[in-house]
């Protein structure tokens, strides 16, 4: 019989290297909705941040009836070689790096790089930063694994019930579908850390999610959904390097 919760577990063990290209799609009003029902002391009047929503370019989603959408892609060579993308309808990026100590963060609507040397005293600044959520920190592995729970669901093996509802194929995989429900004080999963209720898609091989589904009563708040997916395929070194457009303003933290 499949051991559900080990499955999620174990999932970075299952490869060594992993390549994917997703669709992230939320619905704003929504998530506002329940993000304002889980501050302490916020009324209805009383709006909260929207940073996790707003497409840099400037076409701010927010309120409006239709989803706002970007592509995510992925490349993860473990442990220590991490890029992800982040590509709006606008062709506006973001762009993360990490390879070890080292750190970068590219944005195309602020024309910005921000770096570190990966010196010994940076790392300890920019622990710090993390720890506070700093303006302008710069994210480590495990950061933006906690941004983007398909390739490590693990959170969901402890304090969830999980209800399995069969099987189905999806982007070429096969996987089960899955129906997860927060029990008391679990850990937060993904990005949004107060949706209660999620699908998804759990990759029986691999234990990866395929999609993940917040849901807000019947309906998908966010997605995130695997178009394409490979493990352990070469993931040469130019993946992780970039070279920002000329102009860009550059900022190193030594």
């Amino acid at each position: 019989m499949l051991d559900l919760r080990a499955l999620l577990t174990r999932a970075p063990e299952s490869f060594r290297t992993i390549s994917l290209q997703c669709e992230a799609e939320y619905r704003t009003a929504i998530l506002q909705r329940e993000m304002l029902r889980g501050l302490p002391n916020v009324t209805e009047s009383d709006p909260p941040s929207t940073a996790t929503f707003v497409d840099p370019s400037g076409d701010d989603a927010t309120g409006a009836d239709a989803p706002l959408r970007h592509e995510w892609n992925v490349w993860w060579r473990r442990p220590d070689c991490w890029r992800d993308d982040i590509v709006w309808a606008t062709d506006q990026i973001a762009v993360c790096i990490v390879r070890g100590a080292a750190s970068s963060f590219y944005l195309s609507s602020s024309g910005t790089l921000r770096m570190n040397t990966g010196s010994p005293g940076t790392i300890e600044r920019l622990r710090s930063m993390i720890q506070t959520r700093q303006p302008g920190y710069l994210p480590s592995i495990d950061d933006r694994l906690s941004q983007m729970p398909l390739v490590r669901p693990a959170p969901l093996a402890n304090g969830w019930e999980l209800s399995e509802l069969g099987e189905r194929e999806y982007a070429g995989r096969t996987a089960i579908a899955v129906h997860a429900t927060r029990l008391g004080q679990s850990s937060p999963f993904g990005l949004w850390s107060y949706i209660n209720e999620y699908d998804l898609l759990v990759d029986r091989e691999r234990g990866v999610l395929l999609r993940c589904a917040g849901m807000v009563g019947r309906a998908e708040a966010g997605v995130l959904a695997v178009r394409y997916m490979t493990f352990d395929e070469p993931v040469s070194d130019e993946i992780f390097a970039f070279e920002p457009p000329p102009g860009t303003r550059t900022l190193i933290d030594r």
